[in-house]
Parts: C-alpha cells; sequence; structure tokens
C-alpha cells in the first residue's frame, strides 16, 4: 500500500510539473512565483478583483506559505539526503525507500496546500469571476498547472 501511495504520488508529481516546464518553458518558481506580498498579477488584472479581495488573497498566501515553510524546508533536505544515499552508485534499497516514502508524504502535504489555497480563494471571487476565470482555464490552461500558475504561463 505505501509503495502504491508513493507510486501516485510521484505520478502527480512528474505530471504536474512535465505541465509546467511544458508550457511554462523552465522550472516552477514554487506556488507560481508569489511569495509573501507577490500576487499572480495577470489572473488578478482578468478577474477585475477589489481591493478587498486582493488584500484576502494576501492573507490566505501569506498564512499558507508560513504554514508550508517548514515542509518545503524537508522537501529540500530529503532531496539532499536521496542524493547523498545514492552518490557515486551508492544505494541502499531500504534507506532509497524510506527517503521516497517522506519524500511522498511532503509532496502530498504541498498538493493539500495548494489546493486548500484554490478553494479559499474560489469563496473570494464573484459569480462572475468565477464564471470567468473558469472559461480562462478551458481555453488553455492545462489541468496540470495550478490556478495560480496559469497566468504565467505566456511570460
Amino acid at each position: 500500500m505505501r509503495a502504491n501511495r508513493v507510486l501516485v504520488t510521484t505520478v502527480l508529481f512528474v505530471a504536474g510539473f512535465a505541465g509546467t516546464f511544458a508550457q511554462r518553458g523552465g522550472p516552477p518558481e514554487g506556488m507560481g512565483g508569489m511569495g509573501a506580498g507577490h500576487m499572480p498579477g495577470r489572473m488578478f488584472r482578468n478577474l477585475d478583483l477589489t481591493e478587498q479581495q486582493r488584500a484576502d488573497i494576501k492573507k490566505i498566501m501569506e498564512t499558507e506559505r508560513s504554514i508550508m515553510q517548514p515542509v518545503h524546508q524537508q522537501l529540500r533536505e530529503n532531496r539532499e539526503a536521496l542524493q547523498a544515499a545514492t552518490k557515486d552508485g551508492q544505494f541502499n534499497e531500504g534507506e532509497v525507500s524510506k527517503l521516497a516514502d517522506k519524500q511522498g508524504d511532503l509532496m502530498a502535504q504541498m498538493i493539500v496546500s495548494r489546493e486548500r489555497v484554490q478553494a479559499q480563494i474560489w469563496q473570494i471571487l464573484t459569480p462572475e469571476q468565477r464564471e470567468k476565470l473558469g472559461q480562462w482555464r478551458e481555453k488553455g490552461a492545462g489541468a496540470s498547472v495550478p490556478m495560480f500558475q496559469r497566468g504565467r504561463r505566456n511570460r
């Protein structure tokens, strides 16, 4: 069961980032390139958000960023441990399996975080803005690209 979870997580991870690489021509910049205080500009310009909506979304993003910062750090540390465990052709299946399980768990947390943010942002939008965003998604943004990265794909 654990192997299945790792496999599913890996497939989701690769599929999500492959779509991002193909559409943007480069690696993702974490949460759509938005740190605290940075807004996904094109999406917001296209949705004509009010100042209150912008402030609410900024707060959501800042809150989630502070929650997820330790997870991002754990991901970095886990990647480094995996690289060290397989350096120069070394391979300890038990250690690699343990690190892969941890990586899968951390990636699952990131996916949940991203979806939580998207759901919270969706609640802030008016019905007209939701419709506009839905049309925008259908027109060209692939399902593998998170909502807040979709406006960045043509840059």
